[in-house]
């Protein structure tokens, strides 16, 4: 926007001696008041030129200047805007961390468990099934039962692992993990090199993709001299 503005009435013969545009407009680009904009717009120095114009005698800018009024009061509501959505997306983020937090606790992760705990069945079964004397597991009946479940055991372990589901079963003397072991009970024991190791897996634990579920329960040696 130059400097100075001035009405050129020589090109317009129909002006009819208004003469309001004649004068020479001047000032620097004024700004508007910190308490109005959120944000200083690059336009709102001309808007107060502009301004500045359309205050003078020539009724033909009324109009215009009752418009351009209300220019500053959209530029404000378009900053609250801008703001509002970004505090509107923050929330949704929240929401939906939040929404699949809930999902994971109570849907996601009892499925987890239900499925490890069926496919442990399977191997228990299993290995009961095929620890039958010869001559049982030979049965014609038999073999063809111990063939299903060796089948369905294979089954569940392949999509153990394509689930990345691990057990936590710990085995006697080894160390004790505070964050995937949850102690039930304590056996004494004069051997002190059996303190605080494993006794047995009572309850065998979980964990999904790297993260504990379930904690396996255990009994651990405690060390007593009088033992």
């Amino acid at each position: 926007m130059p400097d100075e503005i001035k009405s050129d009435t020589s090109k317009n013969d129909n002006n009819d001696g208004q003469d309001g545009c004649d004068e020479v407009v001047t000032g620097g680009m004024g700004r508007i008041p910190d308490d109005i904009f959120i944000n200083e717009s690059i336009i709102s120095a001309e808007l107060d030129e502009i301004r500045k114009l359309c205050e003078s005698n020539n009724s033909e800018f009324a109009n215009l200047s009752e418009y351009l009024s209300k220019l500053p009061i959209l530029q404000d509501m378009e900053c609250k805007l801008e703001e509002y959505l970004k505090l509107v997306a923050t929330c949704q983020k929240e929401t939906a961390g939040l929404a699949n937090n809930q999902l994971e606790r109570y849907l996601l992760y009892p499925a987890i468990e239900a499925v490890a705990e069926l496919a442990e069945q399977i191997q228990q079964l299993l290995e009961e099934i095929t620890s039958l004397p010869e001559t049982e597991r030979f049965c014609p009946f038999v073999r063809p039962i111990i063939g299903l479940v060796r089948q369905a055991a294979q089954i569940a372990d392949d999509e153990r692992k394509r689930l990345d589901i691990n057990t936590i079963k710990p085995k006697e003397l080894d160390d004790l993990d505070v964050d995937k072991h949850d102690v039930k009970q304590a056996i004494n024991t004069s051997d002190n090199t059996k303190h605080r190791k494993i006794e047995r897996t009572l309850v065998p634990g979980l964990i999904y993709r790297g993260k504990v579920l379930r904690q396996a329960k255990v009994s651990v040696y405690r060390h007593n001299p009088n033992q």
